[in-house]
C-alpha cells in the first residue's frame, strides 16, 4: 500500500509541476508586449466550438490563428478587421433543391468567430489550404520618435 501512495504521489507532484508551468507559460503569452490577441478565446461561439482553432506564435514573434474549415469555399468565408476586432465568419453552402441529404456528416453551417486584438497590430496575410484558414497577426511597433537635445544656454 505505501509503494502505491508514493506513487500516486509522485505522479500528482509531477502533473502538478507541469500544470504550474503550463499556467506560467500561459501568462507570459498574454503579458508579451507584441503579442497582438487580448486574450486566446474568441469572444463568440462560447457554447459552441465551431470551427475549432489554434493561436500560434512563431520564433519570429509573428502569431498565426489557424481555423479549420473543411468544406468551405474563399466564396464562402469573410475576413474582417474592424477596429480592435478581427472577425470570421462563414456562411452555409447552397443545398441543390433535387438532392435530399441522407447523412449529415460535413459541416456546412453559418459561424461566426471573434477575436480581440490589442490596437497596435496588422494583418499581414490571410491564405486558405487544405481546409486551413490562415491569418497571420504581427504587431505594428511604430518607429521611436526621434529624441532632440537641446544645448541648455
Amino acid at each position: 500500500m505505501k509503494n502505491t501512495l508514493t506513487r500516486q504521489d509522485d505522479l500528482f507532484n509531477v502533473f502538478k509541476s507541469g500544470t504550474v508551468g503550463l499556467v506560467e507559460d500561459f501568462w507570459n503569452v498574454l503579458d508579451h508586449p507584441n503579442f497582438p490577441f487580448v486574450t486566446l478565446n474568441s469572444t463568440t461561439n462560447g457554447a459552441r466550438n465551431f470551427p475549432p482553432y489554434n493561436i500560434i506564435e512563431s520564433k519570429s514573434g509573428k502569431v498565426r490563428l489557424e481555423m479549420a474549415v473543411a468544406g468551405y469555399t474563399r466564396d464562402r468565408l469573410k475576413v474582417e478587421l474592424k477596429g480592435n476586432v478581427l472577425t470570421i465568419a462563414g456562411v452555409p453552402a447552397d443545398v441543390v433543391a433535387d438532392d435530399k441529404l441522407r447523412h449529415k456528416g460535413i459541416a456546412n453551417a453559418a459561424f461566426l468567430r471573434t477575436f480581440d486584438l490589442k490596437g497596435n497590430v496588422i494583418i499581414e496575410s490571410v491564405t486558405l489550404n487544405d481546409g486551413i484558414l490562415v491569418v497571420t497577426v504581427a504587431a505594428n511597433t511604430p518607429e521611436p520618435e526621434p529624441v532632440t537635445k537641446f544645448e541648455i544656454k
